[in-house]
């Protein structure tokens, strides 16, 4: 074995492994950086190997050793009185094993350290190499020793490295697995220094053994942070598949895995983050979201990746700043950035908390295709800052070269719209939209007015005063009818639902401090039942109607088909209901009887969630083969059996509504006219004045004498609308058959025809028009 070699040959940590170990810090889409690919990290290691050699150099006989061990003459290195100590840290850190065997076999004492407290097992890991560290725990070497600041252990040494031997040697000698897990060691683990070294074989070695992926301490720095940030793919989906956390947030900027991800702009692991389910609009202390920061990098594939899976292109961060104005920060990949989450629907005008909107932010960095981008998406140049600054201010001091552009684009709105140019008849439409600033802009707003004494608006005082008269009108409209019709209103269902509209107002509008609190809760109750009541009513007005009458009475017909539907299948639902609900004990939907009942109902219409019953690693089963098997039974029977019995009777009682919707319209207006004829002759109107009522009575009948039984109409009478111009052409046509007459036309009608097709000519242009044709003929 060639063991004799020098310090110099056996620097094992060489300035070409610099970027295999710790602190990350990165330039977010330094300008010119024209590539979507993670860009370089600034790395430093545990103990660079300048700092180790200048604490080498202090100690007793350094110099003199280390010239000793250049000439290899181990045989004076031995005999020298600092061999032990000084001696054994340098052939550790050079990796000599020869030396460090001959060193071990006169002195014992292998734990020596130097001023920063690091051993010779610390060096040698350090240094990558296997047989002294194998040498150094065979002679009884502490594999937990920690440093002088007592956060790094010789397995975070091997770890930095990536040297899966010297792991595994460490490992198997007792080293503890999590060490620096604690608040000593600030949360940094060999298994952190080793996703930091991007060493795959010891992720896996580490994992392997049950490495703790996840801290306890808050917002401290996780290996899932470290493999986001460095871009580490593989890393990263190691550490998912064993259960990473990727909600965990670090330090005081509170970022996520996907933070770090997007603003390294790293599309790989962002994807892997995404794919386990991390959290698209997760913020960090300034209130930004992943897009935010994939915006300020500059890298497309990630934004797109964001976009994709619906992350808001519009979210606002401490600063009202959208991703759209974050995107526009360097002029190489803007444009890019820019089209695309224009595409996703980004505001183009959305302003941000000093009023700069993306126009104005793309005028003052003086990014002239950036500005056509968003131009062209309607970009307003009239917005001004809080400042009072217009975004065509700043266009015409930054880039004016786009008001060539900005011209010619209010050019477009005059264009061409009838006929040719030089036709007289040539028509220009002239289009001033491109003039109108935006909707949004302009507004103000107001504070209203305190009102110390009444905490009620004012506004709302005045119609509670106008829903007051209304609701007494339909009182006394109640009260009328009971004494009109008496026996026949109470089997009318519109009159019990008027009077619980009536109650619901009254109780509804009292004011509350002439009540107790507890009464006030049940007062928003009774609202809630009178508004629905109210609107029911409406429906039902509406039904009156001839055009909407069939469509009501298909609802209503329904709905008391539904009624005796459950009615009818209600055993069967609450028993599926009292079985789920000891099935599932600790499923909220089932925590209660009338909780039970509605989730049955609503389960009838499709809403299962199988996957949240069965398969809660939270709230797992308690009889499982048995809610399989009823969970089957209530699928079959009611969703599909129950839902298409109900489907079934409501296409049928359609069918049948529509066979007799004529019959059942002309029923409903004979109730109707029936029913406003009886109100209007009965005698409790008697104290009316006579006049009154012979006027009424007269415009409402169509014959206005008992003794009179026909009437007599003028179908080609202009004037006549005493019955609808339906009717008339229905007689009409009727009395044309009966005498022979094919295609009977109304005479009004010809007449209107007639004008139609000889009208005079009213304007000078068609008087020029109709002279003109007559000289051509």
């Amino acid at each position: 074995m060639n063991g004799k070699r020098d310090v110099e040959e056996q620097e094992v940590i060489d300035d070409d492994d610099d970027d295999n170990v710790s602190n990350e810090t990165e330039e977010i889409g330094a300008a010119g950086n024209d590539t979507d690919q993670p860009q370089s990290l600034q790395i430093q290691e545990i103990w660079h190997k300048k700092e180790i050699l200048e604490s080498l150099n202090i100690l007793p006989g350094s110099q003199e050793l280390q010239s000793l061990i250049a000439a290899r003459d181990y045989k004076r290195v031995l005999s020298h009185p600092n061999s032990s100590l000084t001696g054994l840290l340098l052939a550790s850190f050079s990796g000599n094993a020869e030396l460090l065997q001959a060193i071990l076999r006169r002195s014992m004492v292998v734990n020596v350290r130097d001023r920063e407290g690091r051993t010779p097992l610390h060096l040698a890991c350090c240094a990558g190499s296997a047989e002294c560290v194998k040498i150094l725990l065979d002679h009884k070497a502490m594999p937990n020793v920690w440093n002088k600041e007592g956060v790094i252990t010789p397995l975070h040494c091997a770890a930095s490295v990536g040297n899966i031997q010297c792991l595994k040697l460490l490992l198997d000698a007792g080293a503890i697995l999590d060490a620096g897990l604690t608040t000593t060691g600030f949360g940094k683990t060999p298994l952190y220094y080793a996703v930091l070294s991007n060493s795959i074989n010891c992720v896996e070695e580490l994992l392997k053994r049950n490495a703790s992926i996840n801290t306890s301490q808050v917002y401290t720095e996780t290996p899932l942070h470290v493999a986001a940030a460095m871009g580490f793919a593989s890393c990263l989906k190691l550490l998912l598949d064993h259960g990473a956390d990727f909600r965990v947030k670090f330090g005081t900027a509170k970022s996520t895995p996907l933070h770090l991800a997007a603003e390294d702009g790293n599309a790989e692991c962002a994807k892997l983050l995404i794919e386990a389910g991390a959290d698209l609009m997760s913020r960090t202390n300034r209130i930004q979201t992943p897009l935010h920061l994939a915006a300020l990098a500059q890298s497309v594939q990630t934004l797109e990746l964001l976009l994709m899976h619906r992350a808001d292109p519009n979210a606002e961060d401490i600063d009202k700043r959208t991703p759209l104005h974050c995107a526009i920060v360097k002029s190489s990949r803007s444009c890019d950035s820019v089209q695309l989450l224009l595409q996703y629907g980004a505001k183009v005008n959305a302003p941000d908390v000093f009023g700069y909107t993306p126009v104005h932010i793309a005028a003052l960095n003086e990014f002239p295709n950036c500005l056509k981008l968003l131009l062209d998406h309607g970009g307003d140049v009239t917005k001004r800052t809080n400042g009072n600054v217009s975004a065509l201010s700043f266009i015409a001091r930054r880039t004016p070269e786009i008001l060539k552009y900005l011209e010619r684009k209010l050019d477009q709105g005059i264009r061409l719209h009838d006929h040719e140019i030089g036709d007289v008849d040539c028509e220009i439409k002239l289009d001033f939209r491109v003039l109108v600033p935006s909707l949004s802009s302009g507004i103000f707003l107001d504070s209203c007015a305190d009102f110390k004494k009444c905490t009620i608006p004012m506004s709302f005082r005045y119609v509670s005063y106008v829903l007051l008269v209304c609701n007494f009108s339909i009182l006394g409209k109640e009260l009328f009818q009971i004494a009109h019709i008496r026996r026949g209103y109470i089997y009318q269902w519109e009159n019990w639902l008027q009077w619980l509209i009536i109650l619901a107002v009254f109780v509804t509008l009292v004011p509350p401090n002439w009540l107790s609190l507890k009464f006030v809760t049940w007062q928003h109750h009774i609202a809630v039942f009178g508004i629905f009541f109210n609107w029911i009513e409406l429906m039902v007005l509406i039904g009156r109607f001839p055009m909407f009458g069939l469509y009501v009475q298909m609802f209503t017909k329904g709905a008391v088909n539904f009624g005796k539907f459950l009615l009818a299948y209600f055993c069967l639902l609450a028993a599926f209901s009292f079985s789920f609900r000891m099935l599932f004990p600790k499923y909220p939907s089932f925590n209660s009887t009338i909780n039970s009942i509605v989730k049955i109902v609503a389960m009838m219409t499709g809403e299962l969630e199988f996957e949240d019953i069965f398969f809660n690693s939270e709230d797992p089963l308690y009889y499982p083969g048995t809610s399989h098997i009823f969970f089957l039974f209530f699928t079959l029977i009611v969703t599909v059996v129950l839902t298409n019995l109900l489907v079934g009777l409501s296409v049928s009682d359609i069918q049948g509504l529509q066979t007799s919707a004529g019959l059942d319209r002309l029923t409903r207006q004979v109730e109707l006219v029936a029913y406003m004829e009886s109100m209007l002759f009965s005698r409790l109107l008697n104290w009316i004045p006579k006049k009154i009522l012979r006027v009424c009575h007269r415009s409402a009948l169509l014959l206005s004498s008992p003794r009179q039984f026909t009437l007599i109409i003028k179908p080609n009478d202009p004037r006549e609308k005493r019955i609808p111009k339906e009717l008339v052409k229905e007689a009409y046509k009727c009395v044309s058959e009966r005498r022979g007459i094919q295609s009977p036309v109304l005479k009004t009608e010809f007449i209107t025809n007639y004008f139609e097709r000889n009208r005079f000519p009213h304007s000078r242009h068609e008087i020029y028009v109709s002279k003109r044709k007559k000289r051509n003929k």
